[in-house]
């Protein structure tokens, strides 16, 4: 109402002008009467109407409801192009050993192979999330879909390792559009009370992602090498693509709030101390996953000497519990919006979180135990994957009209956590054993935790 009464005094004021000109030569009169005839009045007083909080959520309601119709093919699509970034980067996690073989390399270099993923990971998330929030979600991860396919075929190729790091980080910068622009659909087609749930459903095809890529990996590796694992990695990219273009529309709401326009809104949110507490707790969680998932076949190399195929399947435990980490995850993230509003989608998180530690140390006490490390990996996949719906959607509910720069964000810190650990931790395991390092890692993840916890208590 204020904002409409600083309108119209606006308004009196041009007509005062008016009048005063009129005094002389009745110049004054002629413009008032232009002006009335082009209802510019109506279009200011209508254009400050706008701005009232109670015509944004009409606003909002009324593009939510057009999207009921659609929001399962969206979903679909946009959970299928999820699916790509953990199927890519776990691929060829079976066949390490054969790489290094084939390329006349060490463990070493090829790691580098696996953590310049996370490096592109680090920046180019940024980047998409700028560009996804200020013009197209779809044709932003349409063309990261793009990258990810050159990037495979390329590798797959590779005549030396150094060839084969350049190509997978021209996939990592592909990769890293998916979950940007992904996350910012979600949070145009989906309102707050169901966006948690609908989360879930798309983080469950990521974690389809460390089930099948193993499995499917360490088969192709076997029987037809591992350079396969990567032009299979494109053909279905490709498949990807056309589905996308074809199928998925542009779902950015033009009568929303203004959007980030600067480049550097993303790191502006990142230095924000609600956004980076829970980006970092995110992080090391992710990171930790993302290191159980790089150490199992080295463990299972050196303890059980077994073949890609079933280093394959021993994904599968982690991968399962992952899905139903993604169900309760996003059912439990809503429920806690309904009780305790944005700030109660954390307890889940925390709780998750909390008890994927001793999955982690379960992982670093029983290397010698198959059963019982199988046991740990499944624990982590639950935990680890239920933590994510409810600080991403927590994240996003602060900030809605920048869900992609929000999603960067997170995934900007999360694979800073992620490259430090596939390049650190590794090494380190070598020297002082599994079982110290992972203690440890879990000290640390500790101390990364208490900043949310505090966050939350004081959201109470």
């Amino acid at each position: 109402q204020h904002t409409t009464d600083t309108m119209q005094e606006a308004w009196d004021g041009r007509l005062g002008e008016s009048d005063d000109e009129s005094d002389s030569g009745g110049a004054g009169e002629r413009k008032r009467e232009r002006v009335m005839e082009s209802g510019e009045r109506q279009h200011l007083l209508s254009s400050a109407s706008l701005l009232t909080p109670e015509a944004i959520k009409a606003n909002e309601d009324e593009w939510y409801a057009k999207w009921v119709e659609h929001r399962r093919r969206v979903l679909l699509l946009v959970a299928g192009s999820t699916f790509l970034p953990p199927m890519v980067f776990t691929i060829y996690m079976p066949s390490l050993e054969d790489v290094i073989v084939s390329l006349d390399t060490d463990e070493e270099m090829v790691g580098y192979s696996v953590s310049v993923i996370s490096l592109m990971y680090i920046f180019f998330p940024l980047i998409w999330g700028y560009f996804s929030d200020k013009a197209s979600r779809k044709w932003c991860l349409s063309l990261g879909v793009g990258f990810i396919i050159v990037g495979s075929f390329l590798a797959g190729f590779a005549t030396n390792v150094y060839w084969l790091i350049v190509m997978r980080g021209l996939q990592g910068i592909g990769l890293s559009s998916c979950a940007v622009c992904g996350a910012g659909i979600i949070a145009d087609v989906f309102p707050k009370a169901i966006r948690g749930n609908a989360m879930g459903t798309y983080t469950a095809m990521a974690i389809m992602g460390p089930i099948i890529g193993p499995v499917v990996g360490g088969i192709i590796a076997q029987f037809f090498g591992w350079r396969m694992t990567f032009h299979f990695a494109g053909i279905l990219s490709t498949i990807v693509l056309l589905l996308l273009v074809l199928f998925l529309p542009d779902t950015v709401n033009p009568h929303a709030p203004k959007r980030q326009t600067s480049p550097l809104a993303p790191v502006k949110l990142l230095v924000n101390p609600n956004i980076l507490s829970v980006a970092s707790f995110n992080g090391i969680v992710t990171s930790s996953m993302m290191l159980l998932t790089f150490m199992l076949p080295i463990v299972l190399h050196d303890h059980y000497n077994i073949g890609e195929a079933l280093v394959g399947l021993s994904y599968v435990p982690f991968g399962v519990a992952g899905c139903v980490g993604t169900y309760i995850g996003g059912r439990a993230t809503d429920i806690g919006y309904a009780r305790g509003g944005t700030y109660g989608r954390l307890i889940p998180s925390i709780a998750a979180a909390m008890l994927m530690l001793f999955g982690l140390a379960g992982f670093g006490l029983f290397p010698d135990h198959l059963i019982l490390m199988l046991i740990s990996t499944a624990i982590m996949g639950l935990c680890s994957i239920a933590v994510r719906p409810g600080v991403n959607t927590f994240a996003i509910d602060l900030n809605p009209s920048a869900a992609s720069s929000v999603s960067a964000c997170f995934y900007c810190v999360q694979n800073v956590f992620t490259t430090f650990a596939l390049s650190v931790y590794p090494g380190l395991i070598e020297m002082y054993g599994l079982k110290r390092v992972m203690f440890v890692f879990i000290g640390i993840a500790f101390v990364i935790y208490l900043p949310t916890i505090g966050l939350l208590v004081y959201g109470f």
